[in-house]
């Protein structure tokens, strides 16, 4: 005798609901998204007249879909070239060793490295720095569709802060031990990059036409940048009032992981 087909009734699974098991790919894609379900926020809605009528808000914002893909392929072309710029100052100084000295000798590669540690370690320091940048803006502008005219020019400053950061490198190596601008200089850049970046979240939170899908930047976007800032702030204050430890306050920016991942741990509604 057949066996009976079992229904939903009977406690079956619907076809639908085989279909997508709840660790899929693609749920767990979604939960580790970058740009967060939405939340409540002060933004207008996104059924509004504006977000209804794609053609208005194409007419709101400077760019739309496609030319802001090219956007962000651009700015990671600038971060990629400052990032390659920073190898310059080792690469002028890797010449001297095939010239010879004024005693008639010529430099080896211990003498380079010797030389030359404050420039290798720097260079490791603002290529770590440019890379961590990179990072947090690709998961910013993974949630970007449109530019508005504000959103444009804040990532035009952000891109100054990172074009910026080779010259601030070279200041740094070149100045000497007891000048403590080269590093206020350097700091500071990376703080107004930060500080740029947190307005650019902001801006993102407050205009949902600009995102890609229901999705915008959450609560832990604004979190990350306040921890930057406030670790860049201290370590400003500490170059600018302290020669002693103002070479070492660099460290503790090495915090921002910890404090990162405290802060998931407790609230991980925040992601």
């Amino acid at each position: 005798m057949p066996g009976k087909t079992p229904s939903i009734s009977d406690g079956g699974e619907s076809e639908e609901a085989a279909a997508v098991p709840p660790n899929s790919d693609e749920n767990q894609e979604k939960a580790t998204s970058p740009c967060p379900p939405n939340e409540p926020s002060d933004a207008p809605s996104p059924s509004g007249p504006a977000v209804a009528n794609s053609s208005s808000v194409d007419k709101e914002m400077v760019l739309t879909y496609h030319e802001a893909e090219r956007f962000i392929t651009f700015t990671d072309a600038v971060v990629a070239i400052a990032m390659t710029l920073l190898i310059l100052p080792l690469m002028e100084a890797a010449a001297d060793i095939a010239e010879e000295g004024e005693e008639g000798e010529k430099m080896t590669v211990e003498d380079y490295f010797s030389s030359n540690k404050h420039k290798v370690g720097s260079f490791f320091i603002s290529f770590w720095v440019v890379s961590m940048f990179w990072v947090w803006h690709d998961k910013l502008v993974r949630c970007v569709g449109r530019f508005s005219r504000l959103l444009l020019t804040l990532n035009f400053l952000w891109m100054m802060g990172i074009v910026f950061l080779p010259v601030a490198t070279s200041l740094l190596t070149a100045t000497p031990d007891d000048d403590q601008l080269g590093l206020i200089v350097y700091i500071g850049t990376m703080l107004w990059t930060t500080v740029v970046g947190g307005v650019m979240v902001h801006v993102m939170r407050r205009d949902r036409r600009i995102w890609k899908g229901e999705r915008g930047p959450g609560r832990l976007a604004v979190i990350t940048n306040l921890t930057h800032v406030v670790l860049m702030l201290v370590a400003l204050l500490i170059s600018i009032f302290s020669k002693v430890a103002g070479a070492y306050s660099l460290i503790i920016l090495a915090a921002e992981p910890i404090v990162m991942k405290l802060v998931e741990r407790r609230w991980p509604e925040l992601r």
